[in-house]
């Protein structure tokens, strides 16, 4: 008896490890264009409408720019906000349940001239089929900025599609509270994943199944 349930167990835990890393494999950036280096918006005029989704950013007080880049040679460049959010953001087609994980690189070349604590921000949203903000599903990490000239890695923002969802939208975005005080600011290399919850599921189950073993013996 002790050696079939070994066999499980093991066989659980293989079968996790497999998924695990199958999904690992899989997790692609489902962005377009994620680091800027098409040179430019696709998505003109701001907002996107429905059938636009899916063909990548568009910007509401951002540029494309040579003059900074985490890798590559172009990066998404946003001037002085005087008061108001500004960036770029593309939406993608979602369904209830699924969840993403957003981060991107930014940068600033004069963080001490910054209004505020933390300008800079990285958002997930979720919308409806009409594309109407779903209350509540906006989901971010208010960033400080780093010193001059250094390129610092956001935090994932991890976020599950709540039910009526039919799209969602990675935002990159700064608002400085701070007006005509010339921040330069930068974004490159966003990444925005869709995790296999069944993967986690698997490895669970090898998880109980190592525990039960061990119980046994």
């Amino acid at each position: 008896m002790k050696i079939i349930l070994r066999t499980i167990v093991s066989a659980s835990c293989l079968a996790a490890v497999l998924a695990l890393t199958a999904s690992t494999a899989q997790a692609v950036n489902v962005l377009v264009d994620p680091s800027f280096e098409a040179g430019g918006f696709p998505q003109q005029p701001n907002p996107i409408v429905v059938g636009g989704v899916g063909g990548g950013w568009a910007q509401f007080g951002a540029s494309i720019t040579t003059v900074a880049a985490q890798s590559g040679t172009h990066s998404a460049a946003i001037a002085d906000n005087t008061w108001n959010p500004q960036g770029l953001y593309q939406l993608l087609p979602a369904s209830p349940g699924q969840n993403f994980d957003l981060s991107a690189y930014y940068m600033t070349s004069n963080p001490g001239v910054s209004g505020s604590a933390t300008p800079a921000l990285v958002q997930i949203s979720f919308f409806d089929s009409t594309l109407t903000g779903i209350p509540g599903a906006a989901f971010g990490n208010w960033l400080a900025l780093g010193a001059a000239n250094t390129w610092v890695k956001s935090p994932d923002v991890i976020a599950t599609a709540p039910a009526g969802t039919a799209y969602v939208g990675a935002y990159l975005m700064m608002m400085d509270n701070n007006a005509a005080n010339g921040l330069n600011f930068y974004f490159d290399n966003a990444v925005m994943t869709v995790p296999e919850p069944s993967t986690l599921a698997l490895l669970g189950l090898g998880m109980a199944g190592t525990l039960i073993w061990r119980r046994r013996q």
